[in-house]
């Protein structure tokens, strides 16, 4: 325990970022914004995307569609970011591996995401391990591109999609609710 009572750094660094994103939704150039923060998740950045989306999706519902179509787009593009890095490292990968003595093992890892990769991908669409894994070990392993871009378009697009609507569709019915609890005046 934490004798002070604080938040360790990470969180406070994620919750300030939550923050930010929810203040940039409102913003004019927040489809940008959401683009660019899409397509550094895809291949680095620790806090996804959805802390921006949903706000946004909230704010102007009319627009999810819109805005799940940018976040798909720009994720895949850093999709492939990720999937450049993964390709590049992946001799130097390969060295370390086998320094470390553990080469069989990642020769049965890279069988099987050869053979289960685009699965890997649609399966990280909707599970908590974080989509810039699957793109740089889809790069490491040599994953056939046009499958990776498929399968990303696919995975994103799925969580980009869910979300966007889920929130607009919430959005209409609390507002939808309030209308009702609207106390009518008679003229």
């Amino acid at each position: 325990m934490n004798p002070n009572n604080t938040k360790p750094a990470a969180k406070q660094k994620m919750g300030y970022f939550a923050r930010l994103f929810a203040r940039w939704a409102g913003h004019q150039h927040a489809p940008v914004l959401l683009a660019i923060i899409s397509f550094i998740e895809a291949s680095f950045f620790p806090i996804p995307p959805y802390a921006m989306l949903i706000p946004m999706c909230i704010a102007k519902p009319e627009k999810a569609k819109w805005f799940a179509l940018v976040g798909t787009v720009a994720s895949t593009l850093g999709g492939l970011l990720g999937y450049a890095i993964g390709h590049f490292a992946a001799d130097w990968s390969r060295e370390l591996i086998a320094q470390w003595g553990y080469t069989s093992a990642f020769a049965a890892t890279e069988a099987f995401f050869k053979e289960w990769g685009g699965l890997s991908i649609l399966v990280s669409a909707i599970s908590p391990l974080p989509y810039k894994v699957m793109t740089i070990t889809s790069g490491l392993f040599g994953m056939n591109i046009a499958v990776f871009i498929l399968t990303s378009l696919l995975a994103r697009g799925l969580r980009f999609y869910v979300a966007a609507l889920t929130a607009a569709k919430a959005t209409e019915v609390i507002q939808k609710r309030m209308a009702l609890d609207q106390p009518r005046s008679d003229s």
